[in-house]
């Protein structure tokens, strides 16, 4: 480290900068930026929300009661992708390249999951209980018993 000389007021005074001055300066430039981009994304995002403010808000009541509808009739709640999906709409994405964009949007969670099975040389499988009849036999489509197609 440098030694420090008195300046004019008696306090110590370094001659050159902390060893670890470099580490410190890089942090700072990278922070800098890091703030930057979250700061022109907020900008970005608000801008888009006021731009469209009278569509998200149509769009969110219809989604609302899409929602709603399916959870009374199926007991289930929409993926992700529903929700996404309004947003590609009020964007004016068209409908035809919203299924690449979701599709390209799990490409990272693929690509990780194909390699880490072949990383572990096993195919990794979500957890499941089968709760369904065991030991049935099978019976080929000609032989069982179907109901008439009307």
């Amino acid at each position: 480290m440098a030694s420090p000389i008195a300046d004019q007021q008696g306090e110590a005074a370094a001659t050159a900068r902390p060893s670890r001055w470099p580490v410190i300066e890089r942090s700072l430039r990278d922070r800098r930026r890091s703030l930057t981009s979250w700061a022109l994304g907020i900008a970005v995002y608000v801008a888009l929300i006021v731009a469209f403010w009278p569509s998200i808000r149509g769009s969110s009541e219809i989604s609302k009661a899409i929602e709603e509808t399916t959870f009374e009739q199926k007991g289930l709640y929409p993926n992700v992708d529903f929700y996404a999906a309004s947003v590609y709409h009020v964007l004016g994405i068209p409908t035809d390249l919203m299924t690449p964009i979701f599709a390209a949007a799990r490409m990272a969670g693929w690509t990780a999951h194909v390699r880490e099975q072949y990383q572990d040389n096993k195919v990794i499988r979500p957890a499941s209980v089968y709760v369904g009849p065991r030991d049935r036999t099978y019976t080929p489509i000609e032989e069982r018993d179907l109901p008439d197609a009307d």
